[in-house]
């Protein structure tokens, strides 16, 4: 038995699939200049399933291989500062977070840690945040 199938040939009581094997995905690309005072560096949108459903979710950075489990993931960036080319180059923590946002449409926000004062921040390595997921409806329906 395949393990991606379990719910639609089991025995056991389980919620009903609404959307199987989505993919959403958002990059932050090399040389993207931001400022933490706006920490929120790509997002992408996707509708699927229906209401009250809820989510199993496994994600992906293409910088690392593993998948994990759940519907955040953390990774890091290279970033560097324009205005101070001695600083050199310096990881930041990426927060990537699959959500509902209304009933049918879920999106993928990547940002990093906010602040305010800091100059301005250049990206030096194009990442891609990936979730694979699927909805459930809930026992009500």
């Amino acid at each position: 038995m395949k393990p991606n199938e379990f719910l639609l040939n089991s025995d056991w009581a389980s919620l009903k699939n609404d959307t199987q094997g989505n993919v959403i995905s958002a990059t932050v690309s090399a040389g993207q200049i931001f400022n933490i005072s706006n920490p929120l560096l790509a997002q992408s949108f996707l509708t699927v399933g229906t209401r009250n459903a809820g989510i199993r979710a496994r994600g992906k950075s293409s910088k690392y291989s593993p998948w994990k489990v759940g519907l955040t993931l953390y990774t890091n960036v290279p970033v560097s500062i324009p205005s101070d080319p001695g600083s050199g180059v310096f990881d930041l923590t990426l927060y990537c977070s699959l959500q509902r946002v209304s009933p049918t449409q879920m999106r993928l926000s990547i940002g990093t840690e906010a602040g305010s004062g800091a100059p301005n921040m250049k990206i030096e390595e194009t990442q891609t945040i990936t979730f694979v997921f699927s909805t459930f409806l809930s026992p009500t329906q």
